[in-house]
Parts: C-alpha cells; structure tokens; sequence
C-alpha cells in the first residue's frame, strides 16, 4: 500500500469506503418519485420480461407487451401511482422527436451498457449545438471531473485485511481507469467526452499507484479525528482547477459542503458513517448529490420500524443480563441507546439522531426517556476507552436496545467492550454505515452481534462476480476483476455518467437537475420484485439522495453469504422484501425465527 503510517488517531473512515465495498450494486440510476413509491422508469418491469420500445425509445409494454388504447404501456410507470400505490401507464416521452436514432436503446428502454442502473435511452448525438461551455468545467468537447481518494490508514488495513477489503492505492487507480473508459464508452455525452484532473504536488495520485498513471486527486486530510479546515482548503483547491463534478466515496462533511458552497457539483459522504441530513443538500441545491439516503430519510425510516414494531414491549432479543436484570421474571420495556460521531463538535450525526429521538419520545410513539443519546469522537486513538465508558453508562441507564448510527469500525470497539462487559442488549441497526454489510459484520464481537437485526439499506448481495463494478470492468476491456472494494465507487461513476445523460445537451446544473428529477426511478421491490437491487429515485423538490427502501434483517455467524460462500450473514426477513416509508408493517420482527448455529 502506498502510504505513510501515522499515529494512532489517524483517520479510518475513508478505508472503511473504499473498503466496505460491493455493498452497492446499486450504481445509480434514474430519478425519483413523489410517495417513494417505485416506478419503472424506463426499465423493463420484471427480471425476466420482454420488452420492446417506439421509434422514440419508449418501453412499449412488458412481459405481455400490451398497451392500453392510447398506445401507452400496461404496467410501467412514469411516477404516478393509484389509489393502492401501484404504478400506474407511463405515456410517450415528447422530448424525444419522432424518427430519432435509438439505436443504443435496450430492450428495457434503458441505455445499452450490461450494468443494472443504466439510464433512461436517450437519442444518439449526431453532432449540432450542445452550448460548449454550458458550466463550470464543461466545454463543447470536454467534462471536466476531479475522482477524490481519500488519504488512507495503515491501522485500518490491517482491520480490514481479514475480510479482504483493503484496496491498495494502485488497486483504486487502476478501477478508476476502467470505469472511466466504461462512462465514456457507455452513455451519451453529447458531443463531449470525460477528462480527469489531477492534483498537484501531494495530492498528485498518478505519481502514487505504481504502474498505474491515471489522474487523480489523493487527498492529504486526516478523517480520525476529523480536520474540517484542512478538507475545506483541498475543496477549494479542488475547486480552484474549475471541474464540472467532484465525487469522493468517503470525506468529511465539510469537503462537500465547501465545494457546494463554491458551485462546483459534488457527490458523496453517505455510504460510511451518519450521513448528512437533508438539509446540508437542500442548502446546496443543486450542487450537492448522493447515492445513499440522507439522514433525515434514515431516521424517519428508522422511527417508523421502531414505532411500529417495538416501541413499549418488552425486549425480547438480548442476553439473559438484559432480560432478566437482577434476577427479574419480567423482561423490561425496551429502552434505546443512540450512538453517533459528533467529531469536534460536527453537528452532521446529532442532527439526524435528534430527529429519530424526537420521534419516538412522543413525536410519533413513545415517550420522554424513551432514548438516550451517547456522542462519540471519530478517533481509532481512543476508539476502544471511549467504547468502554459508553458501555459503562449504557448499563447504569438501564438500556436494552443499541443503535450504532455510526461508522462502520466504530462496532468493533463497541462491540468487543459490551462483550467484555458480559453486556448483551439488542443490536438493532439503523440500516446506514455498511454496518449492514456481511464481511464488515464478521468483525464485530459474534456474542454480541448476535443479537442484531433491524432494517438495512443494502440489498442481498449478489456474487462479486455479477456485481455492477465487475461488469463495468471487464466492458472497459480489463481482463479479470477489479479489486473487491469496487462496487462502492463505482456507484459515484454511474451516477455522474447518469447525470450527463439526463441532463441532455446544454449540461449545466439546472439541467442536470431537471434530468434527475424526472428520468425516473429504477430497482425497487413493488415493481420487480428483485431483492437485489434497490429503489433508486430523485424527486422533486428536495431529494438529491438515491436509494429510497429498506429490507428487515438479522445476523446470524453460521449463514452462508451471497457474497463470498464464506459463514457469517445478515438473513433477509420475507425474501429480501424492501419497503417505502410508511410500508412498515405494524407487528413483531420476523427475526431469529430458524437455528442459527
């Protein structure tokens, strides 16, 4: 790995980006709608059926390929649902004139390419205006991108290392080309075609990936504790060098909310910790994107199943030092704990945890007391005192239930303390943070992860070989695989392909905005009734994040995963079944329900 060792509060949160990879087959896709219920956007409306398009591009039917007496789809979508929240006939699309040259549709209606989250077909550029320099970064010929690598941390490698999710600097650089190739080869760029800037200096990432000489920018900022000031100074750097996008899987708050600031559009920050809350989004509209929810979607997705399904009964899911305290016959009312990163005072985590518990202190259900919040320092320095006080505390206030809405290392530490505290509450997950991810899980301390379950923003995972980032990989013309970490940024490269597309020829924010908004949404669970991909969606007017359902998991060491063969597995509850907010049914968790060795 070409990096330099550090003290031991160095920063591990980016690794666990790169690292906490397949996790996303999901490489974004299309829009979104207004209820977050899932439409078809383009798609073809079940895994395995037919589906052909107009002259204009147009899925025309599904499955059956019929249509209705104007001539529009029986069964797609185009973002309306009816009264049972169904999707509803999509119609023609006007912007696409008659006799245009479709020929790089699929059948599905989306562009021709073997990934799952292609976008919505779009003519053939055959030359004409495209306004050249429509944005900051954009030419007649040109898009301008910065690919932002976090600084990396030995300490975390070696954590990481186990469970083969350490990329090394070349591994990263050598997935960037590829996928660079892919976005260019694949979707419509209108006349322009992708460049890769580089930082100067420290931050010059071809002088640091060994054989590889791909462009990048390697970022030179500690994440563990934070450095706000020395993110905000790359960003303006970064947005010095006048690039239309900048996307990073992993960086400080204050990296993307610097670069927003300044114009520049940029995607990230909310696969690996708290993500934002909607508002550092809204404030930065429309400069600000991501694949992940933000954290106020994850809260109130969060406070629904807590309300629906636990709230004010007694825990049920935790060791016997839980259920029965003091030699009590009677398990007591559940009680929860929130733990979440406030580095230095960073509000991004408090925000979002204040949400969820006024929400079920008498928001939504509950009441006062209900929840309890414990703040923690982003430092693998003090990682493992700090998890112990918090246990300490947990214990004196009586807490049953766990919510980890943090980083995925920071379970690590947690964890291995509640168990050497012979302290074993319910683990429920708050479904952000990969926590939810298989091999991340395997590192956690198995008697006390044995009680987690909960909601999860991820879908079951596919074999790495089938998963979007090795595709893209070998559509590229690269023999092999990429390394394992490679769906993650993967993600940030389609949805940056995606917005180009949508946003058709005059690329400029606004543009690009409107194209997100109303290309519509892909994956989902009403539609297609495939777990293994998520509900993708933009929606008008506010919602610049993408993966919009969640599945009910629990853990169990002796599963085999989907991922690698290897034991160790989160169990979907009814097949993977995602939900919508309000799509929480009101009942017990149908969790631990089978033998779990």
């Amino acid at each position: 790995m070409a990096t330099t060792p550090g003290a031991l509060g160095r920063r591990y949160l980016p690794f666990i980006a790169l690292a906490a990879v397949q996790v996303l087959l999901v490489a974004v896709a299309p829009s979104k709608v207004a209820s977050r219920v899932e439409t078809a956007g383009g798609r073809a409306l079940s895994p395995g059926g037919a589906a052909t398009v107009d002259a204009n591009g147009n899925p025309v039917g599904a499955d059956t390929g019929a249509v209705d007496a104007s001539g529009n789809p029986v069964g797609a979508a185009n973002g309306s649902v009816d009264a049972s929240g169904n999707p509803v006939a999509a119609g023609p699309d006007a912007t696409i004139p008659a006799g245009a040259d479709m020929s790089h549709c699929a059948k599905s209606g989306k562009e021709i390419g073997p990934t799952y989250y292609m976008p919505k077909c779009k003519p053939v550029w055959h030359g004409g205006d495209n306004g050249g320099a429509t944005m900051t970064g954009a030419s007649a010929t040109e898009v301008k991108f910065v690919f932002y690598r976090a600084k990396s941390d030995p300490q975390v490698d070696f954590l990481l290392s186990s469970q083969d999710l350490a990329a090394s600097l070349q591994d990263s650089c050598q997935s960037a080309e590829a996928f660079y190739k892919y976005v260019n080869k694949r979707y419509e760029m209108y006349g322009r075609h992708l460049v890769s800037m580089e930082g100067g200096g420290a931050n010059q990432g071809s002088t640091k990936s060994g054989n590889c000489k791909f462009p990048y920018f390697t970022g030179n900022c500690t994440l563990t504790p934070p450095d706000p000031p020395c993110e905000r100074r790359e960003a303006r750097v970064i947005a010095a060098m006048k690039p239309a996008f900048v996307f990073a899987s992993t960086a400080d708050p204050a990296f993307f909310d610097e670069l927003s600031k300044l114009h520049i559009v940029t995607m990230g920050g909310g696969a690996t910790t708290a993500p934002p809350p909607q508002e550092y989004f809204t404030n930065a509209a429309p400069y600000y994107w991501d694949v992940f929810t933000s954290g106020t979607v994850a809260m109130d997705l969060l406070s629904e199943y807590v309300c629906k399904k636990l709230i004010g009964k007694p825990v049920k899911y935790a060791g016997v030092e839980v259920l029965h305290p003091s030699g009590s016959l009677t398990a007591p009312p559940r009680k929860f704990a929130i733990n979440f990163p406030e580095t230095n005072g960073d509000p991004t985590g408090k925000i979002s945890a204040d949400r969820f518990v006024k929400a079920i202190s008498g928001g939504k259900c509950g009441k006062p007391g209900t929840v309890i919040e414990y703040p923690y320092q982003s430092d693998i320095g003090t990682a493992a005192q700090q998890s112990t006080n918090t246990v300490a505390q947990m214990k004196k206030d009586g807490i049953t239930t766990a919510i980890c809405y943090c980083d995925p290392i920071a379970p690590i530490f947690l964890s291995r303390a509640l168990a050497a505290a012979n302290y074993h509450p319910e683990i429920l997950t708050s479904g952000t943070g990969l926590l939810d991810y298989d091999k991340l899980a395997r590192l956690y301390e198995p008697t006390v992860w044995q009680n987690a379950f909960g909601p999860s923003l991820l879908q079951i995972q596919l074999p790495f070989d089938k998963s979007d980032a090795v595709l893209a990989w070998q559509d590229a013309g690269y023999a092999g695989q990429p390394d394992k970490t490679e769906n993650l940024n993967f993600a940030y490269w389609n949805l940056m392909g995606n917005m180009i597309q949508n946003a058709g020829p005059r690329l400029t924010p606004e543009n690009i905005q409107q194209g997100m908004f109303t290309a519509g949404p892909a994956g989902g669970w009403a539609l297609t009734h495939d777990p293994h991909y998520p509900l993708i969606q933009y929606q008008a007017p506010d919602d610049y994040t993408g993966i919009s359902d969640e599945r009910e998991v629990w853990w169990c060491k002796s599963a085999v995963s989907t991922i690698d063969n290897e034991p160790g597995s989160y169990i979907s509850v009814n097949g993977g079944q995602r939900y919508t907010a309000g799509q929480w049914l009101t009942a017990d968790p149908k969790v631990f329900d089978q033998p779990c060795a």
